[in-house]
Order: C-alpha cells, then sequence, then structure tokens
C-alpha cells in the first residue's frame, strides 16, 4: 500500500516572512514589524524594527536597525541600516548616485544597460537610482541649446537698483521676460543682477528702452556687454 506524498515543509524564513507581512488593509493602517521580515509586500505607515524588508516599500513609517532591499523608503526614515538598490528620500548622494550623474552629464542618452555594465550593479538599480535622482529634483535630463543655437550672439549682464517695496514685483516681472535667463537678489551696489541674450544691438537696446525702462520701481541701472564667452557650462562637478 502506498504512502501519500507528504507537502513540502516551508523554509522557516518564508514561514517568517509570511507571518510579518504587513498591509494597509489587515492592519488598518499599518502597525510595527518587530525582530522579523517583511517580503514581497509594502509596510504603510508603520516601523520596521530590527528586520528586513525585502523588494518592497515602507511608506510614512521608519526602518530602524535594518534594510530595504530593491525598494524606496518614502516620507521616513533608514535608522543604522541599509537601502539596497535604492535611496531613501531626503538621504545625500552615495557613490552610484555620483557615478550615474557624471555618466549622464557626458552622454544624457546612455542606457541604462551600459551604465550598469560600466558600475557593475544592476539595470534595475540604475533604472531606480535615475527615476529616484528625477523624481526629486536632484537633476532634469533635458536637452539644452546653446544661445547661438537660437540667433542669440549678444549677452549682458545687468545691474539694477529699485526701491526696496517693489522688489519682489521687479524680480518677479523680469523672471517673465524671455531675454532673460538668470535673475538673483543681491547685497552691495545693486538689488538685482540679471543675465540676458539678445539677437543684435538694436534687440538689446530696445529691452533696455521699452522693457526696463517702463517698470515703475526702477531708479537706475548699469549695463556690462559680454565680448567673449570663455565658459560656458550648466555641468556641476560631482565629486
Amino acid at each position: 500500500m502506498s504512502t501519500p506524498p507528504r507537502a513540502p515543509r516551508r523554509s522557516r524564513p518564508a514561514e517568517a516572512a509570511e507571518d510579518n507581512l504587513v498591509n494597509s488593509d489587515e492592519s488598518g493602517g499599518g502597525s510595527a514589524v518587530t525582530g522579523g521580515h517583511v517580503a514581497r509586500g509594502p509596510v504603510v505607515g508603520g516601523p520596521v524594527l530590527d528586520g528586513t524588508v525585502a523588494g518592497g516599500t515602507v511608506a510614512g513609517g521608519t526602518v530602524v536597525g535594518g534594510t530595504v532591499a530593491g525598494g524606496p523608503v518614502v516620507g521616513g526614515t533608514v535608522a543604522g541600516g541599509t537601502v539596497v538598490g535604492g535611496r531613501a528620500r531626503g538621504q545625500t548622494l552615495d557613490e552610484i548616485d555620483r557615478r550615474v550623474i557624471k555618466i549622464l552629464q557626458e552622454d544624457g542618452r546612455r542606457p541604462n544597460t551600459e551604465i550598469a555594465r560600466d558600475l557593475h550593479v544592476s539595470e534595475t538599480t540604475i533604472r531606480k537610482r535615475v527615476s529616484q535622482l528625477v523624481s526629486q529634483g536632484l537633476i532634469n535630463i533635458v536637452a539644452v541649446p546653446t544661445p547661438r543655437a537660437v540667433g542669440l550672439n549678444l549677452s549682458a549682464i545687468i545691474g539694477i537698483s529699485v526701491t526696496l517695496p517693489k522688489l519682489k514685483e521687479i524680480s518677479e516681472e523680469l523672471k517673465r521676460q524671455r531675454e532673460v535667463r538668470y535673475v538673483g537678489l543681491s547685497t552691495g551696489r545693486y538689488d538685482i543682477i540679471v543675465e540676458a541674450f539678445f539677437l543684435d544691438q538694436q534687440h538689446f537696446l530696445d529691452f533696455i528702452s521699452n522693457k526696463l525702462g517702463r517698470m515703475d520701481g526702477i531708479t537706475s541701472l548699469e549695463t556690462s556687454m559680454i565680448l567673449d564667452v570663455v565658459k560656458f557650462s550648466y555641468e556641476w562637478e560631482i565629486a
């Protein structure tokens, strides 16, 4: 007489993972997972203490003394642990982030697979890192034409003095001018420093006379025309 086959026994890590799985439906908004694992699922609104989150997300909570593998921590903190394949929101750039940014500065169209091969990490890691850097406003991947590409062959630095009650109003008006590429409020001789680009000298004159000259609150200005551009770059050095 044959004996029925026995069901395979689950491993202890798998049992622990399931026993300690927390989701928003079962926990009523999320409760703490203490001394255990969370596998393939999110922890919402609650901390993970002395444990591990594998392949999931901790949203609005805290991971203390543990590890988050393959997922971000959103709105929370990781204390005494590690984020693998992701980065906690608000965390400073790490070595992988810096190397990814440096590669993209040289070629913004570089495929994630090539970056991953160069850095000896997975393509998934690179894809997540780039996505996080963009979503957190740390980088932008865009085409930036040079001024000459759009016919702006003349540039000038303009120092502007204003009556202080009009400082914000004038700076906002300057920001809306298509010729203006930089507006900074400053100390010293001028209240506002502007960098602007023009098609030619007549365009420059029209801007000074018809736009700046009609702004109420400007008391004086000084222009410095740029004769030669030695360096023009949007790249920030990543150590």
